[in-house]
């Protein structure tokens, strides 16, 4: 990318940076927010759809709306069946996430796939000093689908990670990508409840996907996530800093903008 370039890309962000806050008065500017659906205070209609590094692979869509970098990250998850006590103890959390962005392979593209699903990864990393904390609990959703009935079944949590600068997730304005987090353990710990990625009615596009290897080992194959004769997109949401720390940052932002663009 050439000087003029890269500036007038930068100058782009940071003039963007001026945008409206989140009304929680944090300052946290939102490029996508798809979170939690709850149905009552604290009650969330969702479950825990299981994401490893092991497969499968969960992925769901999202469009960039302009040129600003993902610089956080903020998900919605549960260990199954877990709702506190219980004769296994807490949750061993997580030792990290895998974090990955895809390009989207449009519905009809695929002559093996009709709808729309995860192409290439393009860019990615592990999160291990990501922040656990309790997040309301998840309802049963075949109760409160059929019968309107509210009936607790784990306990929620939501995840926030702030990334490395060498991190941050640039991306073209106008384009469909796809981001799929995957739970991982360290090699001898003993896990005692499997952690799910928080699904929530549809928001966005096509559904959301589980990827599971293919039998010849030469790719992966994507289902839709469909569930009660309904589509299912997860729960997430990407955030950039105010705009007084992307301001603090903008210098070092036309390097990395001018090393990506290179690559």
């Amino acid at each position: 990318m050439c000087y003029a370039r890269t500036v007038a890309v930068l100058a782009a962000v940071l003039g963007l940076a001026t945008a409206a806050c989140l009304a929680d008065g944090t300052g946290t500017i939102v490029k996508w927010s798809q979170p939690p659906v709850e149905v009552a205070p604290g009650m969330i209609y969702g479950w825990d759809q299981p994401s490893t590094v092991a497969f499968p692979i969960v992925a769901d869509d999202f469009m960039c709306m302009d040129p600003r970098p993902v610089t956080d990250l903020h998900w919605w998850g549960s260990y199954v069946g877990y709702l506190g006590g219980g004769t296994q103890g807490p949750p061993i959390p997580p030792s990290g996430f895998l974090i990955r962005f895809w390009t989207d392979v449009p519905a009809g593209a695929d002559p093996l796939v009709t709808w729309s699903h995860p192409g290439e990864p393009i860019w990615g990393f592990e999160c291990r000093n990501y922040i656990e904390q309790p997040h309301g609990q998840d309802i049963d959703v075949v109760l409160y689908k059929l019968h309107g009935i509210i009936q607790p079944v784990d306990q929620c949590f939501q995840y926030n990670q702030t990334l490395r600068p060498e991190e941050y997730f640039y991306q073209d304005p106008g384009t469909i990508y796809w981001l799929s987090i995957q739970s991982m353990w360290d090699a001898g710990i003993d896990v005692n409840y499997v952690w799910g990625w928080k699904n929530r009615p549809w928001y966005f596009q096509d559904d959301a996907v589980a990827g599971f290897p293919l039998g010849d080992g030469g790719g992966i194959s994507w289902e839709e996530i469909v569930f009660l004769d309904q589509s299912w997109d997860m729960a997430y949401e990407l955030t950039v800093p105010e705009p007084a720390t992307l301001c603090l940052l903008g210098l070092g932002a036309v390097g990395l903008l001018a090393r990506r663009r290179r690559k």
